[in-house]
């Protein structure tokens, strides 16, 4: 794989290379549905509280169950969204949320844009919405903890009979070998696996565009199969499968490897002249099983 084609390489995250691109007001308006996102299939966020990528900013993460609390986290989470980030920023800023870092510091201009919001509401009228809806899940806590933990139990699939975590959608419990998994339960393991990848190793791809649409479609659907337990319909599984074959190889220099689909084909590969540790093979491994699963399913 040519180093001329790979994504946008994921830089090194600091206040020199990342930086919100728009303007707070159009972030406000774009949460609220009012206007419509015509770059991607969806907008995604960065969970400021697990780092992990979600569709909606200002419910239970699907993953954590931690939402925005305070006035400054809601404009936080505006800013941690695809209208705001490249794709490689988003996904450096999920590391370092995983990282426990500051995002004030990982993300340039952040503490001013929240600052000038928080000291001009006034200029901001959109907000006054976002921050009554902030208010609203406050005044009802108890129902969104209890939502949250919900979606946690439905996020981290695990065997029914002895409570083992399930890693591959294809395989019964590694542990116990029951099959205990709905056809919703086991898109919910393959897609996670993929996002978990994609979060925490991905650095290149043979074609960015597909690989970026893919990822942005993959948030949507999990989000669905975990709130409202929608598997998706045939066309958007076609247009998931349709994107996964045209970015067609991805991968990780963290892991020394990845995946390449090939006439419907998935295998893993290697880079040349590397050699993967036993855990860097597993990873890789695993996101080919769960891949595999969703291209059949």
């Amino acid at each position: 794989m040519g180093k001329d084609k790979q994504i946008q390489k994921i830089p090194k995250y600091s206040i020199d290379n990342i930086s919100v691109k728009s303007d707070l007001a159009t972030r406000g308006l774009r949460e609220l549905g009012l206007l419509k996102d015509e770059k991607h299939f969806t907008i995604i966020y960065v969970c400021q509280f697990c780092g992990r990528l979600i569709n909606y900013s200002s419910t239970p993460c699907i993953f954590c169950g931690d939402y925005p609390k305070t006035r400054r986290e809601v404009l936080i989470a505006q800013a941690l969204s695809s209208n705001s980030l490249e794709m490689a920023h988003l996904l450096a800023v999920s590391k370092a949320v995983k990282n426990k870092e500051d995002l004030e510091i990982v993300i340039a201009n952040l503490r001013q844009l929240a600052e000038d919001v928080l000291e001009n509401e006034d200029q901001y009228p959109i907000y006054r919405m976002l921050f009554r809806l902030m208010e609203d899940l406050i005044g009802n806590k108890d129902y969104q903890v209890l939502k949250g933990n919900e979606f946690k139990k439905h996020s981290q699939i695990a065997c029914k009979r002895c409570g083992y975590k399930i890693y591959i959608a294809l395989e019964p419990c590694l542990r116990c070998k029951n099959e205990t998994l709905s056809k919703n339960e086991k898109w919910i393991v393959a897609l996670n696996s993929f996002l978990q990848f994609v979060e925490d190793h991905l650095t290149w791809g043979e074609n960015e565009k597909p690989l970026e649409e893919l990822i942005f479609i993959s948030v949507y659907i999990i989000n669905r199969l975990i709130e409202k337990d929608e598997l998706p319909e045939k066309d958007l599984k076609n247009i998931w499968k349709s994107n996964l074959r045209e970015a067609y190889a991805f991968g990780g220099e963290g892991v020394k490897g990845g995946i390449q689909i090939d006439d419907g084909k998935i295998s893993v590969f290697v880079e040349s002249d590397k050699k993967q540790t036993d855990k860097e093979n597993l990873i890789t491994n695993l996101l080919c099983l769960n891949v595999i699963y969703l291209l059949k399913s």
